[in-house]
């Protein structure tokens, strides 16, 4: 049955062409909006995270340990830091001192330009910034003289970091040196000393919607002594929701309006098909056998049509990012994530046109072999093709183009 099937669709090769040209448009079209809409929403919040730091809130100033918040709120992870004063660079400028333990670096997504963080209480470094007046020359390994709290220490410098401060969000009340971030960052155990306040970088691993009300609430359960990270929300987070929105509509506009088109391509291959099925029928083929044959033939074009699709689905994806964002962010898991959920998407796409194909046959079923094998049931391929094919390109094109030319300004 399955040979009988391939020679059934090569005695109509314009047909299948047709058919599966179109069942592949439908398969990039999809899939190359999924990709692309999932590649730009990585690169946005792979960067509003690396500028603006992943965690969706502050809190500074409170008398709690990183045991007891996490105790007191199980949904977050949170990192430390205290801030122990502020110390003069130069006539105007202020550096903020204090210490930030390794999951709160990891969360500020925190980078080093040289060198390391302190570990040794004589140890400090330095966000690049601030490397100016009495600093500006202060190598890696060299040793200044500094006011730290109250105290005049001798420190060396071990690490400058790369600037990060001035672009993350700040508590309403912002005071230097009171309730903003480390400039000089030293170490734990020099920071003992001080005896000062924690403060927590924190963040929900929730929907975006979520997670700023969440957070929001943590803050004023504290009284307010901290901030929500509007910055990595609203340039960040929430463009990807909006992104992912719009994706997922487009998506579903190609699918519905592609199934009608597609189910016209299967109706009249199932009508130009009568008088082959009444052949069969004439010789004792039941309407079973019919239904395997046609299964096979769906198996047989979706697997045409998702190989055609492949070189189609990079071409498409590449004019969407071009036009749109024009920055992409691809990663092993985002590569794995994007192939296993598109395969998903074929999977059903696939089950969809198996049931166009098994309606339109069962249609047949109340014919008689007379009525199938009469000519009246023959249909002119050509005009056929020309309006189906015309009606089909002009929604696709259509969509294609307004998912390309939109986008989402910060």
């Amino acid at each position: 049955m399955f040979n009988l099937s391939i020679k059934v669709l090569l005695s109509r090769k314009k047909w299948l062409f047709l058919i599966a040209g179109s069942i592949a448009i439908v398969l990039s079209s999809v899939a190359s909006i999924f990709t692309a809409s999932a590649s730009v929403r990585s690169a946005i919040k792979q960067k509003a995270q690396n500028t603006y730091g992943e965690h969706t809130g502050v809190l500074t100033n409170i008398s709690e340990t990183k045991t007891s918040l996490l105790n007191k709120n199980k949904e977050i992870t949170a990192g430390v830091y205290q801030i122990i004063g502020k110390t003069k660079v130069s006539n105007d400028i202020f550096a903020t001192v204090g210490w930030m333990d390794k999951k709160s670096i990891r969360l500020g997504h925190l980078r080093l330009i040289n060198g390391k963080f302190p570990d040794k209480p004589n140890e400090v470094a330095i966000e690049s910034a601030y490397l100016q007046g009495s600093l500006k020359n202060w190598k890696i390994n060299e040793n200044k003289s500094i006011k730290i709290g109250n105290k005049i220490k001798k420190m060396r410098l071990v690490g400058i970091v790369k600037n990060y401060s001035s672009q993350w969000s700040v508590t309403e009340g912002f005071e230097k040196g009171v309730n903003d971030f480390p400039n000089i960052f030293i170490s734990k155990q020099l920071a003992i000393e001080y005896k000062k306040n924690n403060s927590f970088l924190f963040k929900y691993n929730e929907s975006t919607k979520d997670s700023f009300e969440k957070s929001l609430n943590l803050i004023d359960y504290y009284d307010q002594q901290g901030t929500v990270n509007s910055r990595l929300f609203n340039n960040g987070l929430n463009r990807c929701d909006t992104i992912k929105f719009l994706s997922n509509i487009f998506q579903l506009l190609i699918v519905i309006l592609s199934l009608f088109s597609i189910n016209s391509l299967i109706l009249h291959f199932t009508r130009d098909q009568h008088k082959k099925m009444g052949i069969m029928r004439s010789v004792g083929a039941s309407q079973r056998a019919l239904y395997r044959m046609y299964i096979y033939q769906a198996v047989i074009i979706f697997v045409l049509s998702a190989l055609i699709s492949i070189p189609i689905v990079f071409f498409i994806q590449s004019l969407i990012i071009h036009f749109s964002y024009r920055e992409n962010s691809t990663n092993f898991k985002l590569i794995i994530e994007m192939i296993g959920i598109s395969a998903l998407l074929y999977v059903v796409l696939f089950f969809m046109i198996l049931v166009l194909f098994l309606k339109n046959v069962k249609k047949t079923g109340s014919l008689h072999i007379k009525e199938l094998l009469s000519q009246q049931n023959s249909v002119n391929f050509n005009e056929r093709y020309k309006r189906v094919l015309k009606y089909f390109q002009s929604i696709h094109i259509k969509l294609l183009g307004a998912s390309a030319k939109i986008k989402i300004y910060p």
